[in-house]
């Protein structure tokens, strides 16, 4: 997990945001991983392939990234290591809360901090 909170800090700046996707996607899935709940591994990696699909379908653009990075995949990282998880659930509470609003905005067409449609 360490590798992929450094890894969100080092694609946030690359052009192309594949990266950047793609490590949050395994970041998220090695978190449910260690959990070793074999339900919740098993469910969230089905949804996990929904938002590849949802993430396709709407041509999602994710800005901010690099802020985005710090403030949720680096900090609940850390708050994991610290085995500080009331600080890691709403770190992971509030990423989640962000991502569902920028889906519900692009859904109705509305403004959304931090994500658009590719033109």
């Amino acid at each position: 997990m360490e590798k992929l909170a450094h890894n969100a800090v080092k694609f946030a700046d690359l052009e192309d945001q594949a990266s950047t996707v793609c490590n949050d996607l395994e970041f998220q899935q090695a978190i449910i991983d260690a959990t070793g709940l074999q339900r919740t591994v098993r469910d969230f990696s089905e949804l996990t392939g929904d938002v590849r699909r949802f993430n396709n379908l709407l041509g999602i653009v994710y800005t901010g990234r690099r802020g985005d990075a710090e403030k949720y995949v680096v900090a609940l990282y850390e708050a994991i290591q610290d085995q500080n998880l009331a600080v890691a659930e709403s770190v992971w509470d509030a990423k989640f809360r962000k991502a569902m609003r920028h889906y519900l905005s692009l859904i109705a067409d509305d403004v959304s901090d931090g994500a658009s449609k590719q033109a």
